[in-house]
């Protein structure tokens, strides 16, 4: 049997040719989207039920309605409805229609703003609800005052029926799902390019389903749950730079002394694997230095701009929580706590932001209590190793050199503005043979002898070529 692609609104379902059959198969459809701020929050429902002829057009027949979360009421104010109709990827809808449900007397007005439609219109006075013809770079219609949308991505989502469907993702932050419509407005699927500016601060998607229950889509409470924290965390800081990202690898450089020579490398730290320390889901935190095996020195997690980090001495010694990093400091605050600097108390100083690589990074400066100030660059961590706030006189050194994610450098010590360090003391060695002494690359890996060009190590002391 041919079969074609029929859905109203959202609901792109392979399904018979049969008219009949078509409305057997999407009548009963019903969206249940949550939407709320952090005082209240609400349940809109989306229901096909019936259809009509219209205009030389079959329209299925969408009822909406809201329900108030905790007190079980049906604001009577939300009971609307509103003819639909989907053609060759297309979702359509009358504008009169459209433009009732949001009269003055409507739950809905407070949703959609009836002024701003950037929505493509047809001669036959429909809007063009959705299109999922449309592809990365693709415009909807400009209005003044506004910014535009445009179309950024494009890929799949397989839901939980198992259907392949094309996702497309929009400069406002939508995402639309073919046969769902927009997931993740404010507004829900209905006004998800006009929404009202009012105190709603997410909205998602809860479930999709059929007349006799079967699921479509769905996401779980604590996966919402976990969605609406994730919104309301990023209300406080929306350019907050996440420091545990897969993907993203420091480089430091070592040097120890000793009194016949300087012994230099570079090397990296990661993180790799998931790990379950006392209830919480951490990262593996894995240093990789040449020549060595590759070491996990603690276990981290990160929380509202915190970084924690577990450590046990001993496997059969239990774990010890520590702060590796906390972005979200304001001048004035003490920290302690701090990984490698025990339960001491420290004063926040400064607190500002250094711009580099393309984007402005918070910037954290904290007084030892002797005047030394240390510095947390947020999403980067400090200058000197992994763990060291201050430095740390030893008979080594280390200096943080530069942080990639997926392979590209998104910042070096030139990050920390004018905090950056110059460079590692290296010391003065006694004289030795050069032609007899090894060579080393910044990897710490031997050479046959001096490269024609770039760095190389001997006698601890850099070179370039």
């Amino acid at each position: 049997m041919r079969k074609c692609l029929i859905s109203l609104l959202f609901a792109l379902l392979w399904i018979p040719c049969s008219a009949q059959e078509a409305t057997d198969s999407i009548d009963g459809l019903e969206w249940c989207y949550h939407v709320g701020h952090a005082n209240a929050d609400y349940w809109d429902y989306y229901r096909l039920s019936g259809r009509k002829y219209y205009k030389g057009h079959f329209y299925h027949v969408m009822y909406l309605k809201r329900i108030i979360t905790g007190y079980f009421v049906i604001d009577n104010f939300s009971l609307k409805n509103i003819c639909i109709r989907e053609d060759q990827g297309k979702v359509y809808v009358m504008k009169d229609e459209y433009l009732d449900l949001m009269d003055a007397y409507s739950t809905w007005n407070k949703v959609g703003d009836a002024t701003h439609l950037p929505y493509e219109e047809t001669e036959e006075g429909e809007l063009v609800l959705y299109d999922y013809n449309m592809q990365p770079g693709d415009r909807f219609p400009h209005v003044d005052g506004y910014e535009d949308i445009v179309v950024t991505q494009c890929g799949d989502t397989i839901t939980q029926d198992g259907v392949s469907r094309k996702t497309i993702l929009l400069s406002n932050g939508c995402k639309i799902i073919e046969g769902m419509g927009c997931i993740n407005s404010v507004a829900g699927p209905m006004f998800y390019l006009n929404p009202k500016k009012n105190a709603m601060v997410w909205g998602h998607l809860k479930q999709l389903s059929h007349a006799d229950g079967s699921i479509i889509y769905y996401i779980s409470n604590w996966d919402l749950a976990q969605w609406v924290m994730a919104i309301l965390d990023g209300l406080k800081d929306p350019n907050y730079e996440p420091f545990i990202v897969d993907g993203k690898v420091w480089y430091y450089e070592h040097v120890d002394y000793n009194q016949y020579h300087h012994n230099y490398y570079v090397y990296k730290v990661f993180f790799e694997g998931d790990t379950v320390v006392d209830g919480h889901l951490c990262k593996k935190l894995v240093e990789e230095r040449p020549g060595f095996d590759n070491y996990s020195p603690c276990a981290c997690r990160e929380e509202n701009g915190k970084v924690w980090a577990y450590y046990s001495h001993y496997s059969n010694q239990p774990w010890q929580k520590w702060l590796l990093f906390d972005f979200t400091c304001q001048v004035g605050d003490t920290v302690t706590n701090i990984l490698t600097y025990g339960s001491g108390n420290f004063l926040v100083d400064e607190v500002g932001y250094v711009s580099s690589f393309g984007r402005d990074r918070r910037r954290v400066a904290i007084n030892r209590g002797d005047g030394q100030l240390g510095y947390w660059l947020e999403g980067v961590g400090g200058r000197y190793d992994m763990f060291s706030v201050w430095h740390v006189v030893t008979a080594a050194s280390e200096r943080f050199l530069y942080c990639e994610l997926n392979g590209e450098r998104i910042a070096d010590q030139s990050s920390f503005g004018d905090a950056a360090l110059e460079s590692l003391d290296i010391r003065e060695t006694i004289s030795l043979d050069e032609d007899n002494t090894p060579v080393y690359d910044l990897f710490g890996r031997r050479l046959n002898g001096v490269p024609n060009h770039g760095f190389y190590i001997r006698n601890g002391r850099k070179y370039v070529k």
